[in-house]
């Protein structure tokens, strides 16, 4: 039962989370992409080139075991967070535009990309993969790029029902991406015991250099540079669930994809903490007053 909570949740994240977005967006938003085409190119590169090459290198060099390295692996090449990071806290702000538009461009190339990573690690991996990209496009189509269009008309032709609508839709992905944790860490006690910790140390690796290129990325682009760190290292659940359901249609993957999700969310936040510090004002100096104090 808690099992197919899990499926459940993990495929129906991303759909109400695209809903959330497309109702709170505005579709010139997309028009940033041949504003600044170059943050985008190198944004595009780190998640479909540089990520999964560095995974390979990781869980190779650290000997990871099988299931785990494959776990890792999948999360690499199934760019696409499950949530997009808000460029700025402020309140109500549910995206940044630039998130927005990496997932947007991700989404696209998936068809192409995923097909062409999966036939890659079969060469390497001792667990046979495959997915097609019709197989891609069935999962890419409905829980990402249906809700976003949705959500965008329905913002364009009645923005006042897309704010209302849209508080409802972003509050239910919380209540339920809080569920999903609960659940997630209960199924998977035992799964977190039984992940070796060489494991770990490839999944710190991993996080930490997909943060710093995701960094790189948005050079020149300060107020960026969170946004496109957070979304090079998260991956899309839905799309991993799609490989393993394709690749072994009777193995129950959920709670385990969902579990090195949560790793490498954890393992991220050295890096949120990083760029809390980096963000924060800088003191302002002593006056000379105060330095020097005039004699009385």
């Amino acid at each position: 039962m808690l099992m197919t909570v899990v499926s459940f949740l993990l495929q129906y994240l991303v759909f109400s989370l695209m809903l959330s977005i497309g109702l709170s967006a505005e579709p010139r938003e997309l028009r940033e992409i041949v504003r600044r085409p170059r943050l985008y190119l190198r944004a595009l590169l780190v998640m479909e080139l540089g990520i999964p090459l560095l995974a390979i290198v990781v869980v190779t060099g650290l000997g990871v075991a099988p299931l785990g390295a494959t776990m890792l692996l999948l999360v690499a090449i199934c760019p696409g967070a499950p949530f997009i990071p808000s460029a700025t806290k402020a309140k109500g702000a549910t995206h940044s535009t630039v998130g927005l538009n990496l997932l947007v461009l991700v989404s696209l190339l998936a068809p192409l990309a995923i097909p062409v990573w999966v036939a890659i690690l079969d060469r390497i991996s001792p667990f046979e993969l495959a997915i097609t990209p019709a197989q891609v496009l069935a999962r890419v189509v409905p829980t990402v790029l249906a809700p976003l269009v949705l959500g965008l008309v329905v913002r364009r032709v009645v923005p006042r029902v897309a704010d209302v609508v849209g508080r409802a839709v972003h509050y239910f992905f919380l209540v339920a991406f809080a569920v999903a944790i609960v659940v997630v860490c209960y199924l998977g006690a035992t799964v977190f015991l039984d992940i070796a910790p060489r494991t770990y140390l490839a999944a710190a690796i991993i996080v930490a250099g997909s943060a710093l290129m995701g960094y790189w990325a948005a050079t020149g682009y300060r107020d960026e540079q969170r946004t496109t760190g957070v979304a090079a290292v998260l991956g899309n659940p839905g799309l991993a669930l799609a490989i393993v359901a394709a690749s072994y249609p009777g193995f129950k993957a959920g709670a385990l994809i969902a579990v090195y999700l949560l790793v490498r969310k954890l393992a991220l936040v050295p890096f949120e903490l990083w760029m809390k510090r980096r963000a924060r004002p800088a003191a302002s100096p002593p006056s000379v007053d105060r330095l020097h104090p005039v004699a009385s």
